[in-house]
């Protein structure tokens, strides 16, 4: 597939699609540009960015390309040992709860937004606006 040795791992620029096999457990990590990976038997592409993992087991069948309209991309190839890589459907598993967790704290975080700024309006709308004259304590009822 033309991978070259870098400082990180094995690299590859990505000018369109290829496929290839992951020799060994571990990560293919966005180093350049967007790309786009599909595993083998799964529906679902995975858009790797820079800084972006994908977990890959050994012998996993990958297709993989630039997204769509990007220029070349670069991913890099980091093996693991086998024993700290976590793959297969357990890590899909931790991965989509994870993501559905993250997402359920934004709405969360969202509704407690909304909520305050609706305890706000109806503060101000309470209070009203008051004359400094029109006040009890201006006009010497509070003491």
């Amino acid at each position: 597939m033309g991978w070259t040795c870098g400082e990180q791992g094995m690299e590859h620029d990505l000018d369109h699609v290829r496929r290839w096999t992951a020799p060994s457990d571990g990560w293919l990590v966005g180093c350049r540009g967007a790309s786009w990976v599909t595993r083998d038997g799964e529906l679902d592409d995975h858009q790797l960015t820079p800084g972006h993992t994908l977990v890959v087991s050994a012998g996993t069948r990958l297709t993989m390309g630039p997204w769509e309209g990007a220029e070349a991309s670069r991913l890099v190839w980091v093996a693991a040992p086998a024993a700290r890589c976590a793959t297969g459907p357990w890590a899909t598993a931790r991965h989509t709860g994870l993501n559905l967790v993250a997402a359920a704290a934004r709405l969360g975080a969202q509704a407690l937004a909304a909520l305050a700024r609706k305890a706000d309006d109806m503060a101000s709308r309470a209070q009203g606006s008051i004359c400094s004259g029109d006040s009890m304590a201006s006009s010497g009822a509070l003491k």
